[in-house]
């Protein structure tokens, strides 16, 4: 019904966790399956789109890419709910961009778009495994480079 509605599903991929946590005990088990439906969305052609509720968790979205497809089912016999590296990549921005209407102006690096962009140390697309070894070089925000990491 999501995408039947352009009902657009906003979750942060640090709230899901092991089954330890106190969310794990309050919440059935037989509703566990339904739970951070990631890849159920996608593929019933709802948009889903990536945040951060920091304080709450980090708002680091390699983070959140390293739990977004690195997920594993809760048990056995669970739906698969891990997302390939381009879902999630498109979760954090190309999908975010449209959740507020802007997708003709953000959300991907092409020409025309706003400049908003962050450099890494290399492609998220092309790592094989973790995302332990990609950083941060640079942020850029309207064309200025707000951040560096001084290299």
């Amino acid at each position: 019904r999501f995408s039947q509605l352009e009902v657009i599903a906003s979750m942060q991929a640090l709230h899901e966790r092991e089954p330890t946590t106190l969310w794990h005990q309050k919440v059935p088990e037989i509703e566990w399956p339904t739970a951070f439906a990631w890849k159920s969305l996608i593929n019933s052609g709802a948009t889903l789109v990536f945040g951060s509720d920091w304080p709450i968790v980090s708002c680091n979205c390699l983070k959140g890419m390293e739990r977004a497809t690195g997920r594993k089912p809760w048990k056995p016999g669970m739906p698969d709910q891990h997302l390939d590296r381009n879902q999630a990549l498109a979760a954090f921005t190309s999908s975010a961009a449209r959740a507020e209407y802007a997708e003709n102006i953000k959300g991907e690096i092409r020409p025309g778009m706003l400049a908003d962009l962050a450099v890494l140390t290399g492609d998220l697309r092309g790592i094989d495994a973790g995302f332990e070894g990609i950083r941060i070089l640079h942020t850029i925000n309207g064309g200025k480079v707000v951040y560096s990491n001084g290299k």
